[in-house]
């Protein structure tokens, strides 16, 4: 093969490579656009976005503004998953209502379910220094148990301040001596709790452990003043118990009032979305999300 023959096929085997080349990159692109067309339809049918406007759920969530020299004002936000789908500890966005029979929509803790036994009552916890101090704890029974937890809940405000609300007295209680009620003062019930729950609902004196001692308390339990064929009800609570408008006054709420349950939350979230910064993190909880949603639905662990 003479040089011209040999110099023409070697060119033209070089512009078909160039052009397979392009059109691989060309359908890589519009794979890549129609998946991430599917992924986003798909997320937001299936997500949604909140900025965070309350105190109730602080130091959990923050809605005071941060402002940024040159990058504008910031507040959390959080990814909520539209599902009714819920458990002990998640943080829910849920309706309850309002005058003029109408809802608005509030994001809390879910503490207790269809069929637990709760109350909230003062304990003497013991304190760094060596001081014992009376403060709120929840109470809760699960449906099936017949064990009393005591909450442990470190993601709540303050106990101090919480604990500094004046309460109300009711069911005496005290510790238990070979098999007498011993009474050395009368259970003191969280306020509102008290009020809406205790004082005109027949309730349920439940024996309780804590640091070797036995107590009695009453009881509610969550479910019991709706009728049969209502959908299950969920209590739940503000991680910012003095500055939280939650289940104490609103009452329990069914399961169906649920909107969905926070699956990320995301700081630095701007209030506006003019900030490049918080555009960046909002598109990183999307892509986390949807990774999320790959990695589970391929049923690898995440």
């Amino acid at each position: 093969m003479n040089e011209p023959t040999y110099t023409y096929y070697k060119i033209e085997k070089e512009n078909r490579i160039s052009y397979m080349i392009f059109y691989r990159f060309i359908y890589a692109l519009l794979v890549a656009f129609a998946l991430i067309l599917i992924l986003g339809i798909a997320f937001e049918n299936g997500y949604g976005y909140v900025t965070i406007q309350g105190t109730s759920m602080q130091p959990t969530l923050n809605p005071d503004p941060v402002y940024i020299q040159g990058q504008g004002t910031f507040q959390d936000a959080v990814f909520i998953k539209y599902t009714q789908d819920v458990d002990y500890g998640d943080i829910i966005v849920i309706n309850v209502p309002e005058q003029d029979n109408k809802d608005y929509s509030i994001i809390k803790r879910v503490i207790a379910k269809e069929g637990d036994y709760i109350s909230i009552v003062k304990l003497p916890i013991a304190q760094e220094n060596g001081q014992v101090e009376w403060q709120y704890r929840t109470l809760r029974q699960k449906s099936g148990s017949n064990v009393v937890e005591i909450l442990q809940e470190d993601y709540i405000l303050s106990y101090q301040t919480w604990s500094s609300w004046q309460g109300y007295q009711g069911a005496q209680t005290g510790r238990i001596e070979n098999g007498n009620l011993v009474v050395e003062r009368e259970m003191e019930y969280e306020p509102s709790f008290f009020v809406n729950y205790l004082q005109e609902n027949e309730c349920k004196v439940l024996q309780f452990s804590y640091d070797n001692q036995t107590y009695q308390a009453q009881f509610f339990c969550v479910g019991q003043d709706k009728n049969e064929d209502e959908p299950d009800q969920i209590f739940f609570m503000g991680d910012n118990r003095t500055g939280s408008t939650d289940a104490r006054v609103t009452g329990t709420r069914d399961v169906e009032h649920i909107i969905g349950k926070v699956v990320s939350i995301v700081k630095n979230a701007t209030i506006n979305g003019s900030s490049f910064v918080g555009y960046l993190n909002y598109l990183g909880g999307v892509f986390e999300l949807i990774w999320k949603e790959i990695l589970t639905y391929f049923a690898f662990p995440i």
